[in-house]
């Protein structure tokens, strides 16, 4: 066979290949994590993993609740304080002051989230089993793929 006849023979045979392989690859793709927007993204996340009774998740579920408005009263505060800081910094020229009282009051907010995220966490901890405590424990400390989601909540408002 001429070679001048032989490359697209081969190139329709590698074609043909990938086309039939794609399918393949595409099942064998690792899942893809679940990520939960929110303050309590973390516990979320490995309460999954946990193998709650549904009288744990009911009770859970009530812990969550009630944390809500606090958190989402944090959460506007937060994004206020972050887009004062924003505003303060682009200013021309940035009052050094100014820019520092947003930097301190975004810092008590961002201290304020922290403790409610450790006060729910302990409440769901105080209805935990031991075993499930320390799968929690294990799961929260466990380095987690947080670019995977987040480059998948980039369209989410929440962001």
């Amino acid at each position: 066979m001429n070679p001048k006849h032989r490359l697209p023979l081969v190139l329709t045979a590698a074609l043909a290949l990938a086309v039939g392989a794609f399918p393949l690859l595409a099942a064998a793709a690792p899942p893809v994590p679940q990520c939960h927007p929110g303050p309590f993204a973390p516990i979320l996340r490995c309460l999954s993993i946990v193998n709650l009774t549904d009288a744990q998740k009911a009770d859970i579920q009530a812990v969550f609740e009630a944390a809500r408005p606090e958190a989402e009263a944090l959460h506007a505060k937060l994004m206020a304080d972050r887009e004062a800081l924003k505003a303060e910094i682009e200013k021309t020229p940035p009052d050094p002051c100014a820019v520092g009282t947003a930097a301190l009051a975004l810092h008590v907010d961002r201290e304020a989230a922290r403790a409610l995220f450790e006060r729910v966490k302990a409440d769901v901890l105080a209805l935990l089993t031991p075993g499930q405590k320390v799968k929690l424990a294990g799961c929260l400390e466990a380095p987690r793929c947080v670019a995977v989601c987040r480059a998948g909540a980039e369209g989410d408002p929440e962001e």
